[in-house]
């Protein structure tokens, strides 16, 4: 509530602000008009008329402490609003800008394949039709964007460890799996350990899942893994001490289908917050649509080499 209230005053235009400010001023000089009668009774002759002037004096006093005191709580949260809500903006702009250059890259490799003689299909399929590697770049620039706008500690011991990670459905066993991950450490996933080591539905548990399942379409925030009321299930021995915070944001196809379920996390509880809801909302839907056109052109790939007659490449694997 209190978040809603100074993303409005923060965009606010100056005219606005500055027409506000003049009511109040003029609210401020009628007050002091209206108080001026009690308080010349502490010159009166009256029985009463000093103590009656001093007690609106004091209370005129009391009222300007408390009305500098909310002037001075107003100023310092509206410069702290305004510095987290610059930092939305250049995360936004920042993610906008990588999934430029990642096509700009993606580009360039197309040009010099086809300045190639011969071309092989394995070359043909990476660069022009699906390649896991370019899912992992996208991956891979959202941690980075996550990383470099919030991690801003001075203090390597202070510094959050964000995981970011794709779970999708296997091609292999149709099961969900992590196809991709970016961590500050470069470490697999645990729970992709125990899924390669035979439980295979181990992400059938997971919050992704969930979402799938009902079909969720709108970002989901936990807090705090550890609450009770948010009934997360850890999937390995000591997970929610890693997993404090998290943030899940569906991957759809342009008819709503889900195809996967971005997941960021860290180690800090409360870290992730429902207000910021729309902002992490704004800053995954930059990189989702790119993810969800890559597995989709995994998928149509396979579907197009089942197909075949005598297909002159089996069909892609990669997770």
């Amino acid at each position: 509530m209190i978040n809603q209230l100074f993303n409005k005053l923060y965009g606010l235009s100056p005219s606005v602000t500055a027409a506000a400010r003049g009511t109040l001023a003029i609210v401020a000089f009628l007050i002091g008009v209206l108080l001026q009668p009690h308080l010349q009774r502490i010159n009166g002759s009256q029985p009463g008329d000093k103590a009656w002037g001093l007690s609106w004096i004091l209370i005129l006093i009391l009222v300007a402490v408390t009305w500098g005191i909310l002037q001075y709580w107003y100023r310092r949260t509206l410069a702290s609003y305004k510095i987290q809500s610059q930092t939305h903006e250049r995360a936004i702009a920042d993610a906008r800008e990588r999934v430029t250059a990642l096509s700009v890259e993606q580009l360039a490799q197309c040009d010099k394949v086809m300045e190639k003689e011969r071309v092989t299909i394995d070359e043909l399929r990476s660069v022009l039709i699906c390649d896991l590697e370019r899912i992992s770049g996208l991956i891979k620039a959202a941690w980075e964007v996550v990383n470099s706008h919030h991690n801003i500690s001075t203090a390597a011991t202070e510094r959050i460890n964000f995981e970011m990670t794709l779970i999708t459905a296997s091609l292999r066993d149709s099961e969900l799996t992590i196809a991709s991950w970016c961590n500050r450490d470069n470490i697999r996933p645990k729970s992709l350990g125990l899924r390669a080591e035979g439980e295979k539905e181990i992400y059938r548990r997971t919050e992704a899942a969930k979402m799938i399942t009902r079909r969720g379409m709108e970002t989901l925030v936990i807090e705090d893994t550890s609450d009770p009321a948010t009934d997360y299930e850890a999937l390995y021995e000591g997970q929610k001490t890693r997993i404090r915070s998290s943030v899940l944001h569906p991957v759809l196809s342009p008819k709503g289908q889900h195809l996967g379920v971005l997941v960021l996390h860290c180690e800090r509880e409360d870290f992730f917050r429902n207000e910021d809801c729309r902002y992490w909302h704004e800053l995954f839907s930059v990189f989702a649509p790119s993810i969800a056109l890559e597995l989709e052109r995994i998928r149509a790939f396979n579907k197009a080499t089942s197909a075949w007659p005598n297909p002159p490449i089996s069909e892609y694997e990669p997770y």
